[in-house]
């Protein structure tokens, strides 16, 4: 209102005599309301650009490949032999240390050992296909 009231007094020469006096300062209030409004929207939309580029999002090639590898990480375990694929899991999954999962399986250390790094090459070569990077 101020500032309407400030515009309307400096252009006082403007308003013709003969005229509504209430609409012609109405159109005053009107105009500052919007201005201000379209000021303040403004404002808004340049602090919310500004802090879009502060915001951490997720690149969608990024998500993308890491379905497309995890889907092949999961057909690939699943031609795994049996054997091999409980020791995986126990170990690369569930967190056990060779000790104990070969104490689960009641077989040695160095059994768990071995189908472990079968797995794991079987595993890495079938990535190295599907991926073009090995024969």
């Amino acid at each position: 209102m101020q500032a309407a009231r400030l515009k309307a007094i400096e252009r006082w020469h403007q308003w013709q005599p003969g005229t509504s006096l209430a609409s012609w300062v109405f159109r005053i209030i009107q105009t500052t309301w919007l201005d201000e409004h379209r000021t303040r929207q403004r404002r808004q939309t340049d602090t919310d650009t500004e802090a879009l580029a502060d915001v951490v999002g997720e690149d969608g090639r990024q998500v993308l490949e890491a379905r497309s590898d995890a889907r092949a990480v999961r057909r690939l375990i699943a031609t795994l032999p049996e054997e091999q694929k409980v020791v995986l899991m126990m170990v690369t999954v569930d967190g056990l240390s060779y000790k104990d999962a070969a104490a689960a399986l009641g077989v040695p250390v160095g059994t768990v050992m071995s189908r472990l790094a079968r797995a794991r090459g079987k595993l890495a070569d079938g990535l190295g296909r599907s991926a073009g990077d090995a024969p």
